[in-house]
Protein backbone atom coordinates (compact mmCIF):
# COMPACT_ATOMS: atom_id res chain seq x y z
CA UNK A 1 0.00 0.00 0.00
CA UNK A 2 3.27 2.59 0.40
CA UNK A 3 3.78 2.50 -2.99
CA UNK A 4 0.24 2.73 -4.33
CA UNK A 5 1.06 6.05 -6.26
CA UNK A 6 4.38 5.21 -7.71
CA UNK A 7 5.14 6.18 -10.69
CA UNK A 8 8.14 6.11 -13.50
CA UNK A 9 9.54 9.27 -12.79
CA UNK A 10 11.96 10.32 -9.37
CA UNK A 11 11.08 14.13 -9.52
CA UNK A 12 8.62 14.29 -6.66
CA UNK A 13 7.47 12.55 -3.54
CA UNK A 14 5.25 10.06 -4.36
CA UNK A 15 4.44 9.17 -0.72
CA UNK A 16 2.24 12.03 -0.23
CA UNK A 17 0.40 11.75 -3.26
CA UNK A 18 -0.67 8.36 -2.42
CA UNK A 19 -1.27 9.30 1.23
CA UNK A 20 -4.31 11.23 -0.58
CA UNK A 21 -4.81 8.12 -3.04
CA UNK A 22 -5.94 6.23 0.33
CA UNK A 23 -7.67 9.28 1.93
CA UNK A 24 -10.05 8.80 -1.22
CA UNK A 25 -10.38 5.19 -1.10
CA UNK A 26 -11.28 5.33 2.62
CA UNK A 27 -14.15 7.97 1.85
CA UNK A 28 -15.25 4.95 -0.85
CA UNK A 29 -15.23 2.57 1.63
CA UNK A 30 -12.08 0.90 0.98
CA UNK A 31 -10.17 0.97 4.93
CA UNK A 32 -13.61 -0.85 6.16
CA UNK A 33 -12.74 -3.54 3.71
CA UNK A 34 -8.82 -3.59 4.86
CA UNK A 35 -10.58 -3.90 8.33
CA UNK A 36 -8.15 -1.01 9.15
CA UNK A 37 -8.81 1.79 11.94
CA UNK A 38 -6.35 3.67 12.10
CA UNK A 39 -6.79 5.73 8.99
CA UNK A 40 -4.26 8.93 10.06
CA UNK A 41 -1.78 6.38 10.64
CA UNK A 42 -1.93 4.80 7.27
CA UNK A 43 -1.98 7.79 5.42
CA UNK A 44 0.90 9.60 8.18
CA UNK A 45 3.39 7.19 7.40
CA UNK A 46 2.35 6.68 3.45
CA UNK A 47 2.79 10.13 3.03
CA UNK A 48 6.50 9.65 5.14
CA UNK A 49 7.64 6.44 4.17
CA UNK A 50 10.36 7.27 1.52
CA UNK A 51 12.21 9.49 4.70
CA UNK A 52 15.52 7.57 5.65
CA UNK A 53 15.63 6.29 9.72
CA UNK A 54 18.12 9.42 10.57
CA UNK A 55 15.02 12.00 9.48
CA UNK A 56 12.39 9.69 10.95
CA UNK A 57 13.99 10.23 14.06
CA UNK A 58 14.07 13.62 13.95
CA UNK A 59 10.06 13.55 14.00
CA UNK A 60 9.08 14.57 17.47
CA UNK A 61 6.22 12.90 19.56
CA UNK A 62 3.67 14.51 20.81
CA UNK A 63 1.99 13.91 24.42
CA UNK A 64 -0.16 16.22 24.04
CA UNK A 65 -2.92 17.37 21.32
CA UNK A 66 -0.49 19.06 19.48
CA UNK A 67 -0.27 16.62 16.43
CA UNK A 68 0.67 18.27 12.98
CA UNK A 69 -2.41 17.61 10.39
CA UNK A 70 -1.99 14.90 7.94
CA UNK A 71 -2.43 17.58 5.28
CA UNK A 72 -0.22 19.75 6.56
CA UNK A 73 2.37 16.83 6.42
CA UNK A 74 1.32 16.19 3.30
CA UNK A 75 1.64 19.81 2.22
CA UNK A 76 5.26 20.02 3.34
CA UNK A 77 6.54 17.08 1.64
CA UNK A 78 5.49 18.72 -1.71
CA UNK A 79 6.70 21.80 -0.55
CA UNK A 80 10.44 20.57 -1.29
CA UNK A 81 13.33 18.49 -1.52
CA UNK A 82 13.41 15.94 1.14
CA UNK A 83 16.46 16.65 1.93
CA UNK A 84 16.14 20.50 2.67
CA UNK A 85 13.17 19.54 5.35
CA UNK A 86 13.38 19.85 8.94
CA UNK A 87 11.48 16.71 10.04
CA UNK A 88 11.63 18.46 13.95
CA UNK A 89 8.64 20.33 12.91
CA UNK A 90 6.76 17.27 12.50
CA UNK A 91 4.85 16.11 15.77
CA UNK A 92 3.39 12.66 15.86
CA UNK A 93 1.55 9.99 17.65
CA UNK A 94 4.03 7.62 19.59
CA UNK A 95 2.04 4.90 17.71
CA UNK A 96 2.65 6.51 14.01
CA UNK A 97 6.36 6.97 15.19
CA UNK A 98 6.67 3.16 15.69
CA UNK A 99 4.69 2.60 12.41
CA UNK A 100 6.83 4.47 10.32
CA UNK A 101 10.27 3.66 12.22
CA UNK A 102 8.80 -0.32 11.24
CA UNK A 103 7.64 0.85 7.71
CA UNK A 104 11.47 2.47 7.21
CA UNK A 105 13.34 -0.66 8.67
CA UNK A 106 11.30 -3.44 6.18
CA UNK A 107 11.25 -1.37 3.12
CA UNK A 108 14.51 0.28 3.40
CA UNK A 109 16.54 -2.70 4.72
CA UNK A 110 14.67 -5.75 3.88
CA UNK A 111 13.80 -4.77 0.44
CA UNK A 112 16.11 -2.19 -0.34
CA UNK A 113 19.11 -3.89 0.52
CA UNK A 114 18.42 -7.43 0.22
CA UNK A 115 19.45 -9.66 -3.08
CA UNK A 116 15.94 -8.69 -4.70
CA UNK A 117 17.22 -4.59 -5.05
CA UNK A 118 19.37 -5.71 -7.94
CA UNK A 119 16.22 -6.77 -9.80
CA UNK A 120 13.76 -4.22 -8.67
CA UNK A 121 16.44 -1.54 -9.11
CA UNK A 122 17.16 -3.47 -13.25
CA UNK A 123 13.44 -3.19 -14.08
CA UNK A 124 12.54 -0.38 -12.93
CA UNK A 125 15.40 2.06 -13.23
CA UNK A 126 16.96 0.56 -15.98
CA UNK A 127 13.48 -0.23 -17.49
CA UNK A 128 10.35 1.75 -16.42
CA UNK A 129 12.38 5.05 -16.06
CA UNK A 130 14.73 4.50 -18.63
CA UNK A 131 12.08 4.05 -21.27
CA UNK A 132 9.28 5.37 -19.96
CA UNK A 133 10.08 8.09 -17.62
CA UNK A 134 12.29 10.46 -16.23
CA UNK A 135 15.64 8.96 -17.52
CA UNK A 136 14.45 8.96 -21.06
CA UNK A 137 17.07 11.64 -21.90
CA UNK A 138 20.02 8.88 -21.15
CA UNK A 139 19.02 6.79 -24.19
CA UNK A 140 20.47 9.82 -26.28
CA UNK A 141 23.01 11.22 -24.12
CA UNK A 142 26.24 11.75 -26.40
CA UNK A 143 28.56 9.52 -24.08
CA UNK A 144 32.61 10.26 -24.95
CA UNK A 145 33.22 6.63 -25.28
CA UNK A 146 29.93 4.84 -25.78
CA UNK A 147 27.93 7.70 -28.45
CA UNK A 148 23.95 8.60 -28.63
CA UNK A 149 21.89 5.85 -28.38
CA UNK A 150 24.19 3.35 -26.33
CA UNK A 151 20.83 1.69 -25.00
CA UNK A 152 22.38 -0.92 -22.85
CA UNK A 153 25.13 1.30 -22.06
CA UNK A 154 22.05 3.84 -20.66
CA UNK A 155 20.62 1.18 -18.75
CA UNK A 156 24.07 0.27 -16.96
CA UNK A 157 24.25 4.04 -15.93
CA UNK A 158 21.11 4.66 -15.00
CA UNK A 159 21.28 1.44 -12.56
CA UNK A 160 24.38 3.04 -11.09
CA UNK A 161 23.65 6.48 -10.86
CA UNK A 162 20.37 5.29 -8.68
CA UNK A 163 22.65 3.33 -6.66
CA UNK A 164 24.68 6.24 -5.92
CA UNK A 165 21.98 8.46 -5.02
CA UNK A 166 20.96 5.54 -2.64
CA UNK A 167 23.83 4.66 -0.70
CA UNK A 168 24.97 8.53 -0.53
CA UNK A 169 21.74 10.25 0.02
CA UNK A 170 18.42 8.03 0.25
CA UNK A 171 19.29 5.31 2.45
CA UNK A 172 22.80 5.59 3.58
CA UNK A 173 24.40 2.68 6.53
CA UNK A 174 25.21 5.98 8.26
CA UNK A 175 21.51 6.89 8.39
CA UNK A 176 20.43 3.62 10.59
CA UNK A 177 21.67 3.15 14.54
CA UNK A 178 24.97 1.84 15.32
CA UNK A 179 23.37 -1.49 16.54
CA UNK A 180 21.98 -1.95 12.69
CA UNK A 181 24.38 -1.11 10.81
CA UNK A 182 26.54 -4.12 10.31
CA UNK A 183 23.36 -6.02 9.66
CA UNK A 184 22.59 -3.69 6.69
CA UNK A 185 25.78 -3.64 5.66
CA UNK A 186 26.06 -7.00 5.53
CA UNK A 187 22.51 -7.23 3.18
CA UNK A 188 24.24 -3.88 0.86
CA UNK A 189 27.33 -6.30 -0.04
CA UNK A 190 25.47 -9.51 -0.45
CA UNK A 191 24.25 -8.76 -3.96
CA UNK A 192 23.58 -5.10 -4.89
CA UNK A 193 27.82 -4.20 -4.10
CA UNK A 194 28.98 -7.23 -6.36
CA UNK A 195 26.86 -6.47 -8.90
CA UNK A 196 27.58 -2.17 -8.73
CA UNK A 197 31.51 -2.83 -8.97
CA UNK A 198 31.30 -5.44 -11.80
CA UNK A 199 29.12 -3.48 -13.74
CA UNK A 200 31.38 -0.49 -13.30
CA UNK A 201 34.26 -3.56 -14.27
CA UNK A 202 32.52 -3.84 -17.61
CA UNK A 203 32.11 -0.08 -18.19
CA UNK A 204 35.97 0.42 -18.30
CA UNK A 205 36.12 2.03 -15.14
CA UNK A 206 39.06 0.78 -13.33
CA UNK A 207 40.88 1.60 -9.40
CA UNK A 208 41.03 5.05 -9.07
CA UNK A 209 38.15 5.78 -11.81
CA UNK A 210 34.71 6.23 -9.71
CA UNK A 211 35.35 10.34 -9.85
CA UNK A 212 34.96 10.07 -13.02
CA UNK A 213 31.92 8.08 -13.08
CA UNK A 214 30.81 10.52 -10.86
CA UNK A 215 31.62 12.99 -12.81
CA UNK A 216 30.44 11.21 -15.84
CA UNK A 217 26.96 10.49 -14.30
CA UNK A 218 26.17 14.20 -13.38
CA UNK A 219 27.02 15.99 -17.11
CA UNK A 220 23.99 12.75 -17.94
CA UNK A 221 21.74 15.37 -15.90
CA UNK A 222 20.42 12.51 -13.69
CA UNK A 223 17.42 13.57 -11.41
CA UNK A 224 18.55 14.62 -7.56
CA UNK A 225 22.20 13.46 -8.50
CA UNK A 226 23.87 15.70 -6.26
CA UNK A 227 27.64 14.76 -7.19
CA UNK A 228 28.92 17.02 -3.86
CA UNK A 229 27.29 14.45 -1.43
CA UNK A 230 28.51 11.33 -3.35
CA UNK A 231 31.86 12.15 -3.78
CA UNK A 232 31.91 11.93 0.25
CA UNK A 233 30.93 8.43 -0.09
CA UNK A 234 33.87 7.36 -2.95
CA UNK A 235 36.81 6.70 -0.62
CA UNK A 236 35.11 3.69 1.20
CA UNK A 237 33.53 2.77 -2.70
CA UNK A 238 37.08 2.90 -4.01
CA UNK A 239 38.42 0.49 -0.94
CA UNK A 240 35.57 -1.73 -1.41
CA UNK A 241 36.18 -2.07 -5.40
CA UNK A 242 40.01 -3.05 -4.21
CA UNK A 243 38.88 -5.13 -2.23
CA UNK A 244 36.12 -7.47 -3.98
CA UNK A 245 38.87 -7.52 -6.82
CA UNK A 246 41.69 -8.80 -4.93
CA UNK A 247 38.59 -11.73 -3.29
CA UNK A 248 37.94 -12.01 -6.42
CA UNK A 249 34.52 -11.05 -6.72
CA UNK A 250 35.14 -8.55 -9.14
CA UNK A 251 37.52 -10.62 -12.08
CA UNK A 252 38.38 -7.88 -15.12
CA UNK A 253 39.11 -11.50 -17.01
CA UNK A 254 36.36 -13.31 -16.41
CA UNK A 255 32.25 -13.24 -17.00
CA UNK A 256 31.49 -11.77 -14.04
CA UNK A 257 31.11 -8.21 -15.53
CA UNK A 258 29.11 -9.33 -18.19
CA UNK A 259 27.00 -10.87 -16.07
CA UNK A 260 26.54 -7.69 -14.25
CA UNK A 261 25.88 -6.06 -17.75
CA UNK A 262 22.96 -8.58 -18.54
CA UNK A 263 21.43 -8.50 -15.48
CA UNK A 264 21.01 -5.00 -15.83
CA UNK A 265 20.46 -5.56 -19.77
CA UNK A 266 17.89 -8.10 -19.72
CA UNK A 267 15.16 -6.49 -17.41
CA UNK A 268 15.83 -2.92 -19.59
CA UNK A 269 15.18 -5.25 -22.44
CA UNK A 270 11.79 -6.79 -21.02
CA UNK A 271 10.53 -2.96 -20.45
CA UNK A 272 11.25 -2.57 -24.03
CA UNK A 273 10.07 -5.31 -25.63
CA UNK A 274 7.29 -6.20 -23.57
CA UNK A 275 6.27 -2.74 -21.52
CA UNK A 276 6.01 -0.91 -24.33
CA UNK A 277 4.00 0.51 -27.01
CA UNK A 278 4.35 0.71 -30.58
CA UNK A 279 3.99 4.72 -30.03
CA UNK A 280 6.05 4.39 -27.26
CA UNK A 281 8.98 2.72 -29.00
CA UNK A 282 8.66 5.95 -31.30
CA UNK A 283 9.45 8.50 -28.76
CA UNK A 284 13.09 7.08 -29.24
CA UNK A 285 15.65 7.13 -32.37
CA UNK A 286 14.75 3.53 -32.89
CA UNK A 287 17.01 2.47 -35.92
CA UNK A 288 19.65 4.19 -33.78
CA UNK A 289 19.06 1.62 -31.11
CA UNK A 290 18.72 -1.10 -32.71
CA UNK A 291 21.50 -0.34 -34.38
CA UNK A 292 24.10 0.10 -31.75
CA UNK A 293 26.44 -3.27 -31.01
CA UNK A 294 25.60 -3.36 -27.18
CA UNK A 295 21.42 -3.34 -27.98
CA UNK A 296 22.33 -6.12 -31.15
CA UNK A 297 24.70 -8.57 -28.76
CA UNK A 298 22.09 -8.72 -25.93
CA UNK A 299 19.39 -8.76 -28.53
CA UNK A 300 20.30 -12.07 -30.21
CA UNK A 301 21.52 -13.55 -26.87
CA UNK A 302 17.86 -12.77 -25.29
CA UNK A 303 15.98 -14.34 -28.59
CA UNK A 304 18.17 -17.26 -28.25
CA UNK A 305 17.29 -17.46 -24.41
CA UNK A 306 13.94 -16.99 -24.88
CA UNK A 307 13.26 -19.49 -28.40
CA UNK A 308 14.40 -22.37 -26.02
CA UNK A 309 11.47 -22.32 -24.02
CA UNK A 310 8.22 -23.19 -24.48
CA UNK A 311 6.69 -20.04 -23.22
CA UNK A 312 8.67 -18.25 -26.38
CA UNK A 313 5.46 -18.05 -28.40
CA UNK A 314 3.40 -16.80 -25.21
CA UNK A 315 6.17 -14.28 -24.74
CA UNK A 316 6.40 -12.95 -28.22
CA UNK A 317 2.63 -12.42 -28.26
CA UNK A 318 2.37 -10.67 -25.03
CA UNK A 319 2.59 -6.47 -24.68
CA UNK A 320 3.84 -6.80 -21.21
CA UNK A 321 5.49 -9.30 -18.74
CA UNK A 322 6.58 -9.26 -14.79
CA UNK A 323 9.99 -8.87 -13.85
CA UNK A 324 9.22 -12.06 -12.32
CA UNK A 325 8.21 -14.16 -15.23
CA UNK A 326 10.64 -12.45 -17.09
CA UNK A 327 13.79 -13.50 -14.81
CA UNK A 328 13.24 -17.23 -15.75
CA UNK A 329 14.56 -16.52 -19.41
CA UNK A 330 18.04 -15.24 -18.33
CA UNK A 331 19.43 -17.34 -16.18
CA UNK A 332 21.32 -19.45 -19.28
CA UNK A 333 22.56 -16.72 -20.25
CA UNK A 334 24.85 -16.36 -16.62
CA UNK A 335 27.88 -17.89 -17.21
CA UNK A 336 30.09 -17.17 -13.88
CA UNK A 337 29.50 -18.82 -10.62
CA UNK A 338 29.56 -15.70 -9.08
CA UNK A 339 26.29 -14.52 -11.57
CA UNK A 340 24.45 -17.82 -10.98
CA UNK A 341 25.07 -16.78 -7.02
CA UNK A 342 23.32 -13.66 -7.68
CA UNK A 343 19.99 -15.00 -9.68
CA UNK A 344 19.64 -18.02 -7.12
CA UNK A 345 19.98 -15.26 -4.22
CA UNK A 346 17.50 -12.79 -5.94
CA UNK A 347 15.18 -16.10 -6.31
CA UNK A 348 15.36 -16.93 -2.71
CA UNK A 349 14.43 -13.50 -1.52
CA UNK A 350 11.99 -12.97 -4.01
CA UNK A 351 10.56 -16.48 -2.85
CA UNK A 352 10.81 -16.08 0.80
CA UNK A 353 11.58 -19.88 1.32
CA UNK A 354 13.88 -22.00 3.22
CA UNK A 355 16.87 -20.91 1.41
CA UNK A 356 16.27 -17.48 1.60
CA UNK A 357 15.62 -17.01 5.83
CA UNK A 358 18.89 -19.65 6.16
CA UNK A 359 20.45 -16.40 4.63
CA UNK A 360 18.92 -13.81 6.30
CA UNK A 361 19.60 -15.80 9.22
CA UNK A 362 23.62 -16.28 8.56
CA UNK A 363 23.51 -12.33 8.06
CA UNK A 364 22.03 -11.56 11.17
CA UNK A 365 24.52 -14.03 12.76
CA UNK A 366 27.30 -12.30 11.03
CA UNK A 367 26.18 -9.11 12.17
CA UNK A 368 25.54 -10.11 15.27
CA UNK A 369 27.72 -13.06 16.66
CA UNK A 370 26.68 -15.13 19.41
CA UNK A 371 28.00 -14.10 22.80
CA UNK A 372 29.80 -17.14 25.04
Amino acid sequence: MHDIERRNVENKPHGPQGAKVIGRLASRGFIDVCHCKELDTVKFVVALHEINYEQAEQIRVSDKNEITPIDDVINLMLSKPISEIEFSQITCTKQQKVVLKAIIIADKIAEAKGPRVAERRAYFVSGERLWKGDLKHLVAYNHPVFGPNAAMESSAFAFLGETLIRWAIRNPISSYPKELQPFVSKLQSSVEEEVFFNLVAELGYRFGDLVNLVEDIEKMNFPKFDADKIQTILFDLEVKYRKLSYGGKVDFMSDTPNDAFSLVSYYSLAVFYYGLTDEGRSQFDLEAILNSISFQNKLSEFYRVISETDAANCLQNSTTMDHITFSKYFEEAIKSEKGKEWVRKIKAYREGGKEFLNEFEAALVEAFPPKD
